[in-house]
Formats: C-alpha cells, sequence, structure tokens
C-alpha cells in the first residue's frame, strides 16, 4: 500500500501530521472515498441533547444492551428518530440512572441524515479517563504513524433535560469510516478475539478471523508462513509499535483486549485497528520489548528479524512523532476548553489529572530515549545452571517510605523496602535470555508488613514482568526461599526480574547474595506470556 498523510486529525495537529517527517513507508492506507467531515476537527466542545421515552429508560434499566428509539439534537440539527443503547465493559459501565456511556446508530435517508459523515457514534463517560485526553491522544499518534483511528470531539451530553456532563463523542467503526481509509470498504470488521461487547456491531471473535486457528500452529516456521498470508505485518509492526510506546496495556498487543480487525478485500489481509484507548501512558517506565500476550505479537517478537524491525519502527516513532512540547500543547489548549464546562465535582479532579498526565507523557518519552539508546543487552552468562544477579534499580520508591541497599538488621547485604502508606515498589534487574525454562530465587524477610487493602497480590514476593505470581509474605517472617518459574518462548528475550512490595506498613529485606537465575531441565513450568493473560 502506497503511503499517504491521512486527513482529518484534529485540530492543531492537523499541519503537524500532514507537513512533518513523513512516515515510514512500510504501513499506510490509500485514501478512501469518504472524506471526513471538517466538524470533527473543531475543537470547542458541542452539546448534544438526547430524548427519550419513560418506556424507553425503564428498557435500558432491565436490559442496557438492548436498542431503543430515541432523538438527538446536535448543533440546532434534529435526528429524531436514532437507535441508542449503553455501552461499557466492567471498569467503565455505568447505569441509566448514573453516568452511562451510549451507542447512538443513525438511520441512513434523506429524512434520517447521517451524523457529521457517520452513521454511528459513541459518547463515552470516560470515567477511567478523568483527563478526557487520552483516546484523543492516541488517535492523534496512531494517525501520525498512518494507522486508521476513530476521529472524536467532546460533548456536553444532557438527557431529558438534565445534564450529564463531559464526554468523549467517538465515531463508530463503520463503512463509512473503512471509507476513509481503504480502497474496497466492503470488507469484514471483527471485533476483538476475546469476548466482551460489541458495541459496533461488528462479528464477534476474531477467531472467524483466523487467528485462534494460527495460534495453535505449533511449527514456528509454519505458523510464521500462515501469519504473512493472514496479516498485513508490516501494518501490524506499525501497530504494535504505538501501543507498546503509548502504553496501551489494554490493547491488543499486551493484553488482547481493545482492538478491532478488518479483512481487507484489496489485499485478502487482515489490518488491526485501535479501540478503547482512554488509560494511556500508565506506567512511564514500561519496557519497550515487554511480553506479548496477542498471537501476532507474540510470533513477530519471536523471531529476530522481526525484533529488529519493530525496534527500528519503534526508535522512528519515538524520535519523530513522540513530540512532547507539541502534545502538551494540545493536553493545555483541549484542558483550557474543557474546564470551564466541567461539572463542579469534576473540576478539581480534572485539575489535577492534566499536570499527572503531562508529566507521564514527558516521563514516558525519556524512559524510551534512554532505554533504545542503551546498547544492546547480551545474553546472561550461567555457570553451571546458575547466574547471579546484579544492576538492580528501585522503580516506584515508596512515598512515605524508603529503599536502599543496605545491610539487613542481622548483616546480610540486601535489597530493602520500607512500605509507606500505599506501596507497590520493586527492586528490578533485566536480563538478556535465549529459549527456555527458569527459575528465579532469592531469600527474603519481612518484618510487619500489612497487606494493601485492594488487590489479590499483597506482601513482599519474587516476581517476574508479565507473571501475575502467587501472594508474598506478609506480618514477621524470618528469612524464607522463594521463588519464580517460567519460560522463554521466543528464541531470545530480554525479561524484567523484582524483588516487590505491595503493602501498607512494614519492612522488607531481599538478601542480594541469594538472588540468582537457575536454569532448569525437563521441569514443567508457565510460560510469561501464558500467565499475563
Amino acid at each position: 500500500m502506497n503511503r499517504t498523510c491521512q486527513s482529518g486529525l484534529l485540530g492543531l495537529l492537523v499541519f503537524w501530521i500532514c507537513t512533518s517527517s513523513p512516515p515510514l513507508p512500510a504501513a499506510g492506507f490509500d485514501a478512501g472515498k469518504s472524506p471526513l467531515d471538517p466538524w470533527w476537527t473543531e475543537p470547542q466542545p458541542t452539546r448534544i441533547s438526547l430524548t427519550l421515552s419513560a418506556e424507553a429508560i425503564e428498557s435500558l434499566r432491565k436490559d442496557p444492551r438492548q436498542n431503543v428509539s430515541a432523538a438527538l439534537r446536535e448543533g440546532g440539527v434534529d435526528y429524531p428518530d436514532v437507535r441508542i443503547h449503553l455501552k461499557g465493559s466492567i471498569g467503565s459501565f455505568r447505569p441509566i440512572d448514573e453516568k452511562p456511556g451510549f451507542t447512538v446508530s443513525f438511520a441512513k435517508s434523506e429524512a434520517h441524515p447521517l451524523f457529521h459523515g457517520t452513521s454511528k457514534i459513541h459518547l463515552n463517560n470516560s470515567v477511567e479517563d478523568p483527563t478526557y485526553l487520552n483516546e484523543k491522544l492516541g488517535t492523534l499518534i496512531f494517525g501520525k504513524a498512518g494507522i486508521p483511528a476513530a476521529q472524536l470531539r467532546h460533548a456536553v451530553v444532557e438527557l431529558n433535560g438534565k445534564s450529564l456532563g463531559m464526554f468523549v463523542l467517538k465515531e463508530g467503526f463503520t463503512r463509512e469510516f473503512l471509507g476513509r481509509y481503504f480502497t474496497d470498504a466492503s470488507g469484514t470488521l471483527y471485533d476483538r478475539d476475546s469476548t466482551g461487547l460489541q458495541d459496533d456491531g461488528v462479528t464477534d471473535a476474531a477467531e472467524l478471523a483466523g487467528l485462534g486457528e494460527l495460534a495453535r500452529v505449533t511449527d514456528p516456521d509454519e505458523q510464521w508462513s500462515k501469519a504473512t498470508k493472514l496479516v498485513d505485518l508490516e501494518e501490524f509492526l506499525s501497530f504494535m509499535a504505538v501501543e507498546v510506546m503509548l502504553c496501551h496495556r489494554d490493547g491488543y498487543s499486551l493484553a488482547r483486549n481493545n482492538y478491532r480487525l478488518y479483512h481487507d478485500p484489496a489485499t485478502d489481509q487482515l489490518v488491526f485497528l485501535p479501540h478503547g484507548m482512554d488509560q494511556l501512558f500508565g506506567r512511564p517506565g514500561f519496557p519497550w520489548r515487554p511480553s506479548m500476550s496477542g498471537t501476532i505479537a507474540q510470533i513477530a517478537m519471536a523471531r529476530p528479524e522481526t525484533q529488529h524491525a519493530y525496534r527500528e519502527r519503534l526508535e522512528n516513532f519515538v524520535t519523530n512523532f513522540f513530540d512532547v512540547p507539541l502534545l502538551t500543547k494540545e493536553v493545555d489548549r483541549t484542558a483550557g476548553l474543557i474546564a470551564p464546562l466541567l461539572a463542579r465535582e469534576e473540576k478539581s479532579s480534572f485539575a489535577a489529572a492534566i499536570p499527572d498526565l503531562k508529566s507521564r507523557i514527558a516521563r514516558r518519552k525519556a524512559f524510551l530515549v534512554y532505554e533504545l539508546g542503551r546498547p544492546e543487552p547480551r545474553p546472561l552468562a550461567f555457570i553451571k545452571g546458575e547466574a547471579s544477579l546484579t544492576n538492580w534499580i528501585a522503580v516506584d520508591a515508596p512515598s512515605g517510605g524508603q529503599m536502599a541497599q543496605q545491610n539487613s538488621v542481622d548483616g546480610r547485604p540486601s535489597l530493602y523496602i520500607q512500605a509507606g502508606g500505599l506501596t507497590s515498589a520493586s527492586w528490578r534487574a533485566k536480563v538478556l535470555l535465549p529459549r527456555g525454562a527458569y527459575r528465579f530465587e532469592g531469600t527474603v524477610r519481612v518484618k510487619g508488613v500489612l497487606p494493601l487493602a485492594y488487590g489479590s497480590h499483597h506482601g513482599a514476593r519474587l516476581r517476574v514482568a508479565g507473571q501475575k505470581g502467587e501472594n508474598g509474605l506478609v506480618a514477621e517472617r524470618s528469612w524464607t526461599d522463594m521463588s519464580a518459574n517460567f519460560t522463554i518462548d521466543a528464541e531470545s528475550e530480554e525479561v524484567e526480574l523484582l524483588c516487590e512490595l505491595r503493602a501498607r506498613g512494614g519492612e522488607a529485606w531481599f538478601d542480594k547474595g541469594s538472588l540468582r537465575l537457575r536454569q532448569l531441565r525437563n521441569v514443567p513450568v508457565t510460560s510469561v506470556r501464558d500467565e499475563a493473560k
């Protein structure tokens, strides 16, 4: 496919996206036949009024996913007969009597016009993103990388005359959307391949698209051959690089969760589309070469040549598209338009969330620049199947606590963590390992450790990044042997090892001399990727 600068990216960044350094020619899309309505690029939030009958409200109370009839008004235009249902997953769903998210479908006729060029929109309540901006930033950067992404604006929504507050108004994955990016928009659009809502009415389960069958192929060469025919891998490398760059931990590559798939008839291949980007930049220090969950991501990262291509793609995007000053300017500009329209109870959380978002953006860029600038790691050296672990780095030092490399109370050189009131801190070391089975082991001591009041994993423990791991030591325990088993399925992979404390009080010591990695032989263990799923 030939690479073209996509039209219709939001407001201030249109010029940036279409005139800065050209994206890589490997991924991109021919211009389709459906230009974007310029309404979508206007920065000022719009206002939307929804009118539902008492019967429709009661229906949504009983069955939130069942469409009901409604009327919608925006910009002086009435849409008297739309279909509407509630949307949202476990974290974001809210019932009709609170602040629900909506999916709205518009009939295609002269009497019932499309909504600014689209037959479907989503009104996202953004309850998991107090900035209302993550989805917008994700759309901008995916667009910059040449990946089709649904456009959006902000909207103040009222229901039957009652204000529901600020929403993220996003276009649906419709034929109109596909027509902007693909010369043939008649292909099949698939939902993600995990169970979940189908807010766009797309075909459920990417199993139907062949990914399920591909995951069951055991021969690496056969799997690779099938993958190259099934998926536009050049596009996918860009898609995967942006997901990791943005720390989109709820997307396809890292969680096999929020995404869409389009089968492009023009190429007879699957194209990945980003979705559900309301939780970006959550961990600025998230590794750039993480354990992958998505089948295609696993296949790509299992081959040295595609690992190298992925790294080059990521470096290009970090250098050319991850523009912190410009993204910060966009955050400030949009936040300035949103803030005066927020409900009183949201203003304080919004005011605190905006600088935190800008800080996480800057820290994410700095982390990636530093990590990608490091020399390529060398494989860890084992002597008689064992290797000592060094180069420990303190991560997420607790507020009100401390982390230090110091002797324990009985004189052992240790990695020490004193918990604050809310602690999820760790000492971390990265190692490059060839394919095989391993055990991360060491000796741990705790005193007065109080488990967190939430979550399912507490205390001091050894863990491998990507694994859920077991509960750790709490209360008071003398020196205790601990371990975590894992496998490397790829030819080689960099793994992050954690000496971790999750607690609301207490102290933990990890004996430095005992921390080692052991090669295993003929021992059934669970892979990092399987645990991550």
